[in-house]
């Protein structure tokens, strides 16, 4: 295994520990924010765990396994973590924007997984390589386009959210936002996504 694949698989393989612990310590602890919060980090360890073993194997039949392993948790990253934001907020969340930015993950899971009917996820999964190790090369189908489209968008609001909420505040509460955000940020989304753009782009 080259080095670089070894670093890649062990930096997701400890945001998948590191994740857990979250999110075990948020179940914990209840209260504002707790629910889609904890919930985030159960499916980002979820995502990170089956991401480093799909590097870790070389061979297709494992790497399709781990990466639709992923699928439990990877569709629904980036709507728990508008939900998250919406209520850090103090947005309202109505019944049918839970519904609604609920649908498209579990929409995603269901194609994902019934992708050998209808090719509509991914048009069809190679072995390549990237130069430097063996990678899962993916032949992009339309929903996935879309699914990037929803991920972009919850990106996006998130930022656009946060950033407002940074304006409105001031002094010791300007401090505090910055800490717990960038703590969030750097710790806790960031591992499992930094991990795939690298692999995606390389």
């Amino acid at each position: 295994m080259d080095y670089l694949q070894t670093i890649l698989c062990g930096f997701l393989l400890a945001s998948a520990v590191f994740n857990l612990a979250v999110f075990v310590y948020a179940c914990r602890r209840p209260g504002r924010n707790a629910k889609y919060f904890s919930l985030l980090a159960l499916c980002v360890a979820i995502y990170a765990f089956g991401y480093g073993m799909e590097l870790y194997t070389n061979s297709l039949d494992r790497m399709v396994f781990w990466n639709l392993f992923q699928y439990i948790g990877l569709p629904f990253i980036p709507a728990f973590w508008i939900l998250f934001t919406l209520e850090y907020n103090d947005k309202p969340l109505t019944v049918s924007t839970k519904v609604f930015l609920l649908s498209i993950p579990v929409l995603t899971l269901i194609l994902r997984y019934s992708n050998h009917l209808h090719h509509l996820y991914y048009e069809s999964v190679e072995l390549t390589t990237n130069g430097l190790f063996l990678i899962l090369f993916i032949h992009k189908g339309p929903w996935y386009i879309f699914y990037v489209l929803f991920i972009t968008l919850c990106i996006f609001a998130s930022n656009y959210l946060y950033l407002k909420m940074y304006r409105k505040s001031s002094g010791t509460i300007r401090r505090h936002s910055n800490c717990r955000l960038g703590t969030l940020i750097l710790g806790h989304v960031l591992p499992g996504y930094k991990g795939h753009l690298y692999v995606e782009i390389v």
